[in-house]
């Protein structure tokens, strides 16, 4: 589960609320009332961002009374998070924690589609997802990701050696040290499958990019017969849709955005007056 600093999600909130709820303040609500929000689904889909929405609820002094787990698959009108509290601030933050709960189950209900139909044409294939993802959405959208059943590609840049043509604009050999960073693995993506036959014995992991299916298996066939140890990932245009013809080309790990980019699952919130908590 990725971690959220409370810093953080405050600042999701205060970004909607700004100074205050001025039509709660036009209305002169009763700012005592205890209220209680619940979460719900109009739609069968993945769990994810529940973590997120029940601590932004906590930092507006909710009190989680029943919540699913991130991961978890749901019905349509199935109950997602529960909370009870002051009125007001359920008001406050309400919508931002609707609005987590909505892109996070729409990235892990494309998630789970993608690895469920690559798992039934080779269960020990990965689903991967990369850095493309909304600027700004980075750890809500990894997190998403992670209850559909996927795992990150890259973290980041930090993370992990991976060597893109376009390095090399700035580098006038094509040679890299061997006696540097050893504890990392060393990825290399490959501008064609005669550029990944040349470096495959070089490298950890070969990553091929928006190649045919059609070619693939035997492209591959051919990388593991040169060096039986590498891993191999595909990328490129590969989506809910397409996703198992590349997996029927057996490779290690499929790597896509598409996740990122899912439809927002329909989620509702309810607001009632309740005498007590």
């Amino acid at each position: 589960m990725i971690q959220f600093l409370d810093s953080e999600l405050l600042a999701m909130v205060y970004d909607d609320v700004g100074l205050y709820d001025l039509t709660a303040e036009y209305l002169e609500v009763d700012t005592t009332a205890l209220g209680e929000v619940t979460f719900f689904t109009r739609e069968e889909t993945v769990c994810a961002g529940i973590n997120v929405a029940k601590r932004m609820c906590e930092l507006f002094s909710g009190v989680t009374v029943f919540e699913q787990r991130d991961g978890s698959h749901v019905k349509a009108n199935d109950p997602l998070l529960i909370v009870r509290g002051n009125g007001v601030e359920l008001m406050k933050m309400h919508k931002v924690a609707q609005n987590v709960l909505e892109y996070s189950c729409g990235i892990a209900k494309r998630t789970h589609k993608m690895v469920s139909f690559a798992k039934e044409v080779f269960p020990d294939i990965e689903i991967a997802t990369t850095r493309k993802h909304i600027v700004g959405a980075k750890k809500l959208s990894i997190n998403a990701a992670i209850a559909g059943g996927g795992i990150p590609h890259r973290l980041g840049l930090y993370d992990s050696i991976l060597i893109f043509p376009y390095y090399f604009v700035f580098k006038e050999d094509r040679t890299w040290q061997t006696k540097k960073y050893r504890e990392k693995k060393i990825g290399f993506e490959a501008k064609s499958i005669e550029e990944a036959l040349k470096y495959v014995k070089d490298v950890d992991m070969i990553q091929l990019d928006k190649e045919e299916p059609t070619v693939l298996k035997k492209s591959i066939e051919s990388l593991r017969a040169l060096n039986p140890r590498i891993i191999i990932a595909l990328a490129g245009g590969i989506n809910e849709h397409n996703v198992r013809e590349y997996a029927a080309c057996f490779p290690d790990i499929i790597v896509s955005s598409a996740p990122y980019f899912a439809k927002p699952v329909d989620i509702g919130a309810k607001l009632v007056k309740i005498e007590h908590m």
